[in-house]
């Protein structure tokens, strides 16, 4: 489980790109839940959704329905602790990957022939990381 804050100028934003109040930014809070395999995925979201009242119209299957660039992943946002908004997102190793890397780190979780092949890869990951 990793969480995180929304940085200020992506709440910012998002405020404009959807033209909505600071009060509709569910992921201000958020947490990332990682699980082994996509039957977890589903058995994670019914207990989040089993400990906390989930907000409507406020989940996104990801992983019956991903995005156009191949993105997978369960999105909820939920009143936690304390009554405040928790968005979750729950994926598999795999996923997490290929959100973090794009599908190319496939390849590179998966293994490659030589030692070089991957030092490379890795630099070239390292290099587009700075770019960005």
């Amino acid at each position: 489980v990793h969480g995180r804050a929304k940085h200020i100028y992506s709440i910012w934003r998002k405020m404009k790109r959807k033209n909505i109040d600071f009060s509709e930014v569910y992921d201000v809070r958020a947490v990332r839940i990682m699980v082994p395999d996509v039957k977890s995925c589903y058995a994670a979201l019914g207990i989040i959704h089993g400990l906390w009242h989930h907000i409507p119209n406020e989940f996104d299957d990801y992983i019956a329905t991903p995005k156009e660039n191949g993105y997978r992943s369960l999105h909820t946002a939920v009143v936690g602790p304390e009554g405040k908004v928790l968005e979750v997102q729950i994926r598999t190793g795999d996923m997490h990957e290929e959100a973090e890397l794009g599908v190319c780190a496939h390849w590179l979780y998966k293994g490659t022939d030589t030692k070089k092949s991957s030092d490379s890869y890795e630099e070239k990951i390292a290099w587009l990381r700075q770019v960005l």
